[in-house]
């Protein structure tokens, strides 16, 4: 996958169905490629250790592809969304809507109180 930046949604869709369909395309090749290479290198020992590899790499490839697939969705996500709030001048503000829970050291997790919030 090129490491160029991730502009939008569609460019984050686009490169991780290149990278799933690199991961896939390793995976598959794997299963011939390992154990000719191990052969070379070892021997009959080798071999075997090569099959190995290959099995794994023909699960963890693909596996790789699909969660590299997501992560470069989700980055083309987060810049259409940054583009997005470029478009408003950033004049947006963020407010909490409640101050954060406390949590005491020893206790279980009580409900919410306004008070013990606002005091913390």
């Amino acid at each position: 996958v090129s490491s160029r930046r991730i502009t939008g949604v569609g460019d984050g869709i686009l490169r991780g169905t290149e990278a799933l369909a690199q991961g896939v395309a390793f995976g598959v090749s794997g299963v011939v490629t390992k154990p000719v290479e191990n052969a070379r290198q070892r021997g009959v020992l080798g071999f075997a250790q090569g099959v190995g590899q290959a099995f794994l790499g023909v699960v963890a490839q693909p596996v790789s592809g699909v969660l590299d697939f997501f992560s470069l969705t989700v980055d083309g996500i987060g810049a259409s969304y940054t583009k997005f709030l470029g478009m408003f001048g950033n004049n947006i503000t963020l407010h909490r809507v409640r101050n954060p829970r406390v949590i005491h050291a020893h206790d279980a997790l009580k409900e919410y109180s306004e008070q013990e919030a606002v005091g913390q």
